[in-house]
């Protein structure tokens, strides 16, 4: 994927979500976004961010392709600022795009995009804490090396 409307209608795709969803969850025209896709016109920053925080990628994926990784200068580690409103998923996200998704998880996904920002913390925690019980027992019901 050499552009960003390549990258914008791969994501747009690999969800399967219509121009006009995201038209609708973004603000963004549908038409606006067809031109982006087709690379007809670049968007400015302010929708680039938009689309950044939709589709919960780096700026720097969504405009080169690629993400930046710092050098290690022997400077000491700062704290990155917080983004708002950017959920950073990790390698975990990464893999699961390339994952073909059931028609349960595609509505659970769906679904998740409507909450706000603090119903979808919420929920995530919700997860977190039930995946944590399943693995205790998982790990409790693995033979023991005795």
């Amino acid at each position: 994927m050499e552009t960003i409307g390549q990258r914008l209608k791969y994501l747009r795709e690999t969800l399967k979500l219509s121009q006009q969803h995201v038209a609708d969850k973004t603000g963004i025209s549908r038409g606006n976004i067809s031109n982006y896709e087709k690379d007809r016109v670049s968007p400015a920053a302010d929708t680039l961010i938009a689309f950044c925080s939709f589709f919960a990628v780096s700026a720097d994926w969504l405009l080169t392709g690629q993400e930046h990784i710092p050098k290690d200068e022997g400077k000491p580690e700062a704290s990155p600022a917080p983004e708002a409103d950017v959920i950073h998923l990790g390698e975990e996200f990464k893999k699961a795009v390339y994952m073909k998704n059931s028609e349960e998880e595609e509505r659970l996904i769906l679904m998740y995009r409507d909450f706000s920002r603090e119903d979808k913390e919420f929920i995530m925690n919700m997860v977190h804490f039930k995946h944590e019980q399943l693995m205790k027992v998982e790990k409790k019901n693995l033979p023991s090396s005795s």
